[in-house]
Formats: C-alpha cells, structure tokens, sequence
C-alpha cells in the first residue's frame, strides 16, 4: 500500500484507457485516503482538505488543477484524437446502463446514426465530445464547452507542461511502467513492460472525407497531443538511460566483488531493491527446472519437473530476516506435499507454515497448500542482492502434459502458482495455529454438534490470543470477525471485517487466493446478516453497504458479492444505483467463476433486474426480467402488480416517462444542472419567448427578476411589482379589475385607492400594457390576506404602512385553496379577453413571509401559504390544459432543491429573506432556456 508524503492526481480525460488506471490506482493506496470525486464535487472541495489524500482522482476540469496542493505528483493522459473520437462513438453505440439528460442524446444518436452522421451532429453532447475535447479539458471546463481558439490552446499547454507525467494512449504500458518507476510500485499488470510496443488498434476503415472533418475540428487537439507524444517519447527514452546505467552500475559492483561470501547490504552499495516481492507464474521468469501450464480460462501454474528440483532467481533487499510463501496448487499426495522444502544458500529453511484450506470453488475441489519458510538474516545476506531460492520435494511423480501430439506422461512432483518474499515482520506472516484455527472455524461453524462448538469454541479463543499479541494483523482479525458473525455479534464482526479488509495487501488475492476467496465470502454473508437486521436503521444498511463493496473489491468474480451491494442499495432507496450492480451479478454468475449465486435467489436476482429498468423507464427489459423471474420462481404481491402493470403499459403503447427524485445530495450542487434535469422537460414548455416579444412581469422578486434578465437580453420587458407583503392572487386580480373597470364586490372599496397610489399608473396605462405583451408572468407571493370585520371583503394596507393598523379593523387569515383558483382562474380570464394568444406563467415566490397573526410560528404559516398557492396554480393548470397557461419552479429549485445546498439565501446579506443572487441567476437563466427559441438561448449561451 503506497504511502505517500505528497498525493498523486490523477486527471482522468475520457476514453483514454483512464477506467482502468482508476480502478489499479484504487488497489495500490489506502482507500480512507482516496479521493474520487466529479468535477462538482471538486468545486465544494475547500483547497485546504486536498492535502489530506494520497489519490486524487477523478474526471476534474483542467482550471481545478489550481485547486490541488502545491507539492503533488500531476498525472493524466491523451490520445490520438481521432481515434479518441472512434472510440467514443463505439462505446456510445454500445452503452446499456444509464441514460439521463445529460447524455441521452449522444447515446440515442450513436445507436440511430452512422459515424459520419454522428459526427455532424451539432446538439451540444456530441460536440464536447467531436471536437477539441482533449484542448478543452485542459484548458477550461468540460461541463461548460467553449469552442477552442489560440488563447484556450494556449492555457492548454500551460497546463499540460506543469504535469510530472502526460502519458500517451499509444503507449499505454509504457505510461505505467514509467508510473511505477517513479513511485517504486510492482510493475503495473499487464503482460507488457516498457520499450514493448503496442500494436496499432485495428480499427474499421474510415473515408478519407470523414477522417478529415475530424482532423479539422480536432485541430488543436492534434497539436496538443503531438506536443505530448514527443515530451513522452522523451521521457522514455531518459527512463531506459536511467535502467541501462542502473544496471551497468550493478554489474560493476558485483565484478569487483568476486569472491566477497559477505557482500555489502543493498542499502550501502545504493542499490533500490524492492523489500517485498511477489512473482506469480503467468510472469516471464528466472530460474530451472520448471515446466509451465496454464489452464483453459483458469491460473497459471509450473510444476516442479522432470526432476524433483527447481530453483528461482529474483532481485529483493537481503538485509533482514525474509519469509517465503509459496502457494501449491493441484493433486498432491500428502507425502509429498509434507516433503517440500526450500534451500537458501545451501541453507535448508525452517518451514513456519502448512496449511491446507478450503477448495477453491465448487467445481474445482483439488487442495490448496500454502507453504511458508523462514530464511534467517544472516543466510539473507550471503544469498546477496541475487536471492536464489532452491524448492525439493522427496519424489517425482508420472503425470500426463498436453504436448504436440496430445496428452504425454511427465515426471513432475508439485504445482507452484505463485511465491511472495517479504520481510518476516509482515502483517501477513503466518502462523501454522491460526491457519489451523481458521481452517476448523470454518468446518464448524454452523455448530451443528457438541463437538463442534467445542472445536469452534477453542479455535475462537486461540484466535482472540493471537489478536491481542497483533491487534492489526488481518488473518487474525478476519477470524475473530468470522467467530463474531457466527455468534451474531454484527457490530463487532463488521468492525473486524472491515478492519482486516483495510489491513490486507491490495494484492492479496494473488498472494494467497484461496484464503482472499474465503474472506471474499465471509463478508458477502455478513453483509448479508447485518442487513437483514438493520430495520429501518440507516446507519447499520450502510454497514452492510462497506461489508458488500468489501466483498466485491476483494472477489470481483463473485456475483452474490455483487447482488448483496445491489440489495444495500435497494435497502437506502438507491434503486437506479443498484442497477449496475444487479447486472453485474448476473453476468459474472452466467460467467460461472466457480461461485454462482443459488436457484432460490436468482428469481430475486430478475426481479430487481426487472424493478431497476421500471426505475430507468426501460419497459421492454423489465418484462423479460420479470418474465424470467416468474419461471424461476412465482412473483408475489407487489413485484406480480408491477409485472402486470408493466405488461398492460406496453400492450397499450402509452408508456410514460417514470421521473425520480434525486438520490445523491451531490446531484443538487449544480442548480444550472438540477433546473435542466430535475425541476423541467424539454416538452413542458413551449418555446414562445423571442428576441422581439414583448414581456410583463407582475408580482415579486422573481418578477423583476427575470424582467431585468430579459432586458440584459435585449428582449423587451417590463414590471408590475407589487411588493411580497401584498403580493396575493386577491390582490392581483384587484389589479386587473380595477385595470378595466369590472370591479367585483369582494374588494372594499379601498384597495382601488391603495393600488393607484401603489403603482402610480392609472387603468388605461395597465391595459395598454398588457394588451400590447405576448407573454405575462406573475410570481405569486403570499396565501394570507386581510378581510373587513365589517362585510367580509377583501382590504388591503396603505403603501409603506405598518400592517398592525390593519387588526382594528380587518381579520388575518390564510385563504383557501378553491378562494385562489377562482382568483386565478379571473385573472387568467381578463386577460385573455385583452388578447387570447396571450402565454400566461405562473410561479410561487420562495421568499418567506415576514410575519403571522393566524399560526403560533411563522414558518408553519409559510409552509401552508406557499402549498396553498402551489396546488391552486396546479389546479387551475389542470383544468385549462388546452390554454396557453404555464407554471415555472422557482419555488421549488430555492425551497426543495436549495436544502441540500449552500447558499440558496443570504450569501450576500446573510438573511432569510434575499435569495442570493447566483441562485437567481440560475433559476431565470432556467426559464429563459426553458421558452427561449434557438435565437434567445444562443443569445443566453453567450452572456
């Protein structure tokens, strides 16, 4: 596990291999020091916190590389353009997991359309990906894509030159291996090491005309990716200089110290050896007298053979005492597995550990055997840099070897798959009682029988003896958590589980993989148990959410791993999060890695898969699922409604949109992108406003608001505000009344008095205006209004009077919800009778109200004024559906979406009553793309 004094930042560009660099980065650092975070999150990130990770990783923009700490290791890289963009189109084509408005359309379109009519495509999602995009992730921010010109390209550069390392696509393993050589890691796995080159990717022929359109858009990205390929290229060529000269340097000392039996430790001649070493057999290898196989989609293993000796020569620091673990894989017969031994330096090795554990699958019951030797200090360091480790074994066996002409019998004796040297202070080191003491944990732990408690019972109290000697060593405590599964001690077995999880190598799994496979399955099923007893309670759900993703880093191929994290997050509400996660479950169980998830549950497996394409509006595949379910094993109540359901919707072809709340609250931390995706659809509104309309606003802030914003747009606009205080649909319909004479006799004769000196215009000028307007807007501020003791009628306050006067002679009351759709629906009226094409929006104001005479607390008496005028403007809505009447959220993108984020009030002021104005910018830049024709938001796009 890397430690690091300063972090490594990773900026990971898409389709430039990054997945997988990502996912072995993650494997290589501690996971509580990790950062993973989109771009979003990277702007709430304080600068100050980043210095607390050793990865930082992520899809962040090119300007957040300011963000990150001073000293850092700067990590990306780029590919040909071209081929970035093929690669794109395919992996668009053949998306199948989520689709939502911020890449529906590059997918819908990658799946209709040919490549050369994709390519052409100017909708903005297939843009940020077709043109310049490696130019503009470097030089400004992705989420927001400018076109690229001379000063973009040149930030570009800026950037790219202040990263330690640009890889190159094209040279993928190089990038890694020269990655690993500056952090002094194991070499990156793969099968190919620096200096190798890789094969050019087979791609379908392109026409000439296409390839030409892209080098022509991708202009700067061609400069800017030779610009890298030559820096790397460089670098490569310094990387090889440093090794050939390393291993001169070797070479030299080792000729001058012919003879030495007692050579200088690595550290004094200044040799950088690894401390720890793991060689695995699907590597080239040094040594005699072994005979390779690997099986068909199965580990790579030699056999000790023909004779009964084999010997391996690797380069690892001698200065210490060093343990050797060898894992023994096949038929072995007890003798000659007890036989085996190891010789250092003419040295035969104590033996430390012998343990026979589970069968690796299933399927595969052959034994496993981990071997482990101790080879003291002082024969570590007459062995030399050059550690050459000699295996023995007693006898040779006959075994049949696939050779030219089919099966031939061969002398062999035992089967090797790996072997790991490190210091004999690991936290790995084997002890052969605690081996034992798993082994009969796991033989007795359904403690069936008297005697298998008592077994289980001491092998329990052995392994609680060893953890206190070692409170950190994970063998020990991936016991104790097993013993406390067992006993129903969740909390304690999933602080245990999870504890040894943190303390195993990342590597562990290769090292020791049968015990990796069982410690894998242990936490599935305690993950398992813990959410099964969590109830309603959250924190332990996500418990049992760390015991499952345990599970699936530790046995990516187990697919009741997957299912249990999908259950997890069935259990949170997380169900389109736990869709991916159900697929994986059924493709690595059709996969059949030995581990299959049983008959009972695969019809649970279906029916999740049915329910999260129900949550992501994919009909056709819930079906199947659910289909499929129903013949494992009968639907049951809600799931068989559901089904049916599903059925009769695709039967009648009316299938509708499912829309979910957001489940993350990072999905509401940029409100531009949560009005777009989760406040609207495109086909909510139309597309009325233009550059030449004419606009009337009326009512609160939101109305002056958006006033000013149309007006900074050259759309003509004017205001009829009224004020919060008196700003109800009694008072607006007064307004209108008044406006054209057809006074109703709910209004006391006042109110006509207080609007002339409130607004200061007399009817005609009201009428006028709105007459001559194509769209009004009123926001709609308030439910409570002041009515006459006297008669009952409406009354409204002087200007700039205190409403208290108002109590002598009027009562405060909220109206009611059938009172303000009829108010409403009078407003709507008049002014339609002025010009019936007129497109009327409403909005409820998210400012609160100031003060209450009705309710015990204010905000309770928002609360209701503001549900009041919502739900009367959706009636009314409702019941009009045919006129060119609409709502627009305000409200809800300040008092909904605006509490899972900072600052929707008072980030200027500090008060409750001023929404700030960012969030006013983003709601009316909202409503302005919302109705704006193609003119009015090219014309938004620009400002």
């Amino acid at each position: 596990m890397t430690l690091s004094p300063f972090p490594l930042c990773f900026m990971h560009l898409g389709k430039v291999g990054g997945h997988a660099i990502s996912r072995e980065l993650f494997n290589r650092f501690d996971r509580k020091r990790v950062l993973n975070v989109s771009p979003w999150e990277m702007d709430e990130i304080p600068d100050e916190e980043l210095v607390n990770y050793d990865l930082i990783n992520g899809h962040w923009t090119g300007w957040q590389v300011e963000k990150l700490p001073a000293k850092r290791f700067l990590f990306s890289m780029l590919r040909e353009p071209v081929s970035r963009v093929l690669s794109a189109y395919w992996f668009c084509r053949s998306w199948t997991s989520t689709i939502d408005s911020t890449n529906d359309v590059v997918m819908e379109k990658a799946r209709t359309l040919s490549l050369e009519e994709w390519i052409h495509c100017d909708h903005e999602q297939i843009v940020r990906i077709v043109e310049n995009y490696q130019t503009r992730h470097f030089g400004g921010d992705w989420r927001h894509p400018v076109p690229a010109d001379d000063a973009l390209f040149t930030k570009a550069v800026e950037r790219l030159e202040a990263f330690d390392l640009i890889g190159v696509y094209e040279q993928y393993d190089n990038a890694l291996q020269i990655l690993c050589s500056r952090f002094g890691w194991l070499p990156w796995p793969s099968e190919r090491r620096l200096n190798v080159s890789v094969p050019v990717e087979k791609r379908p022929e392109l026409p000439r005309s296409v390839r030409t359109v892209l080098e022509d858009r991708n202009a700067y990205d061609m400069e800017l990716y030779d610009r890298a390929r030559v820096a790397f290229e460089r670098t490569v060529r310094n990387e090889l200089r440093r090794m050939v000269a390393m291993a001169r340097t070797l070479a030299r000392e080792d000729a001058a110290e012919e003879g030495d039996t007692r050579p200088a430790a690595p550290e004094q001649k200044g040799r950088k050896l690894p401390e720890r070493l793991w060689l695995a057999f699907n590597q080239a290898i040094v040594g005699e007298g072994w005979q390779p196989r690997v099986e068909d989609g199965g580990p790579a293993y030699s056999w000790i053979g023909p004779s009964c000796q084999a010997s391996l020569e690797l380069a690892v620091r001698t200065d210490s005492e060093l343990q050797v673990r060898a894992t023994l894989v096949g038929w072995i017969d007890d003798e000659t597995a007890d036989s085996i031994e190891l010789t250092v330096a003419g040295e035969t090795c104590r033996r430390i550990g012998f343990s026979r554990f589970a069968e690796r699958s299933a399927d595969d019951r052959r034994p496993h055997i981990t071997a482990v030797w101790l080879i003291p200090a002082d024969v570590a360091r007459r062995s030399g840099a050059g550690l050459e480790l000699v295996f023995r074994t007693a006898r040779a066996a006959i075994i049949d070897y696939p050779g030219p002409n089919g099966l031939e019998p061969l002398a062999a004796s035992v089967a090797i798959s790996d072997v790991v040297v490190e210091p004999a202070h690991s936290t790995l080191r084997v002890s052969d009682d605690v081996d034992r003491a798993l082994w009969i944990i796991d033989k007795t732990y359904s403690r069936q029988t008297r005697e298998d408690r008592e077994r289980f019972d001491a092998a329990a109290d052995l392994l609680g003896r060893y953890l206190e000697e070692r409170p950190d060593n994970p063998r020990g405590l991936f016991g104790m958590g097993w013993v406390d599964m067992a006993l129903e001690r969740f909390g304690m077995a999933t602080d245990r589980l999870l504890a040894a999880h943190a303390h195993f190598p990342t590597e562990f799994h290769r090292i020791a993989p049968l015990l990796a496979q069982r410690f894998a399955a242990v936490l599935t099923e305690c993950a398992m148990r813990v959410l099964w007893s969590a109830g309603p309670q959250f924190s332990i759900i996500v418990q049992a959410e760390r015991l499952a993703r345990a599970a699936t880093e530790r046995n990516p191929d187990d697919p009741n791993a997957w299912y249990w994290l999908g259950e997890t997050m069935c259990y949170q509400g997380r169900n389109i999060e736990a869709l991916p996660f159900f697929q994986r479950a059924a493709k690595e169980n059709a996969a059949d890695h030995g581990r299959r998830i049983h008959p009972t549950r695969l019809g649970a497996l279906h029916t999740r898969l049915g329910e999260g394409y129900v949550y992501t509006d994919k009909l056709e595949n819930a079906a199947q699922e659910f289909e499929t379910a129903q013949r494992t094993s009968p639907l049951e109540g809600i799931y068989e409604r559901v089904y049916e359901d599903v059925k009769a919707t695709l039967k009648s072809g009316n299938a509708r949109r499912l829309l979910r709340y957001p489940i993350k609250i990072s999905q509401f931390q940029d409100l531009d992108t949560v009005i777009r995706k989760h406040l609207y659809l495109d086909s909510d509104f139309p597309r009325v406003l233009r550059m030449d309309s004419r606009v009337t606003t009326l009512g609160s802030c939101f109305a002056a608001n958006i006033a000013i914003r149309l007006g900074k747009l050259g759309i003509e606009a004017q205001n009829l505000g009224g004020g919060e205080r008196i700003n109800s649909t009694y008072a607006n319909r007064a307004l209108l009344e008044w406006a054209i004479d057809d006074i109703s006799d709910v209004f006391s004769p006042d109110v006509f008095s207080n609007l002339e000196n409130r607004y200061k215009k007399n009817p005609a000028d009201i009428r006028h205006m709105i007459a001559n307007t194509d769209i009004v807007i009123f926001t709609l501020g308030v439910a409570p209004c002041f009515f006459s003791k006297e008669d009952g009628r409406f009354t409204l306050s002087e200007p700039e009077a205190n409403t208290f006067h108002m109590l002598n002679h009027a009562d405060f009351r909220t109206t009611t919800v059938e009172e303000n759709i009829k108010n409403i629906e009078r407003i709507c009226d008049i002014i339609w009778d002025m010009k019936n094409t007129i497109n009327i929006v409403f909005s409820v104001s998210p400012v609160p109200m100031k003060a209450s005479f009705e309710y015990s607390s204010a905000i309770v008496a928002d609360c209701i004024s503001k549900s009041t005028l919502r739900v009367a403007v959706d009636q009314v809505i409702k019941r009009r559906d045919r006129k060119p009447i609409h709502y627009w959220p305000a409200f809800e993108a300040v008092r909904w979406a605006g509490v899972y984020r900072s600052g929707s009030f008072g980030a200027e002021d500090g008060t409750t009553h001023h929404v700030s104005e960012d969030t006013v910018r983003a709601i009316t830049s909202g409503f302005v793309h919302a109705f704006g024709d193609d003119a009015v938001r090219e014309k938004l796009e620009g400002m």
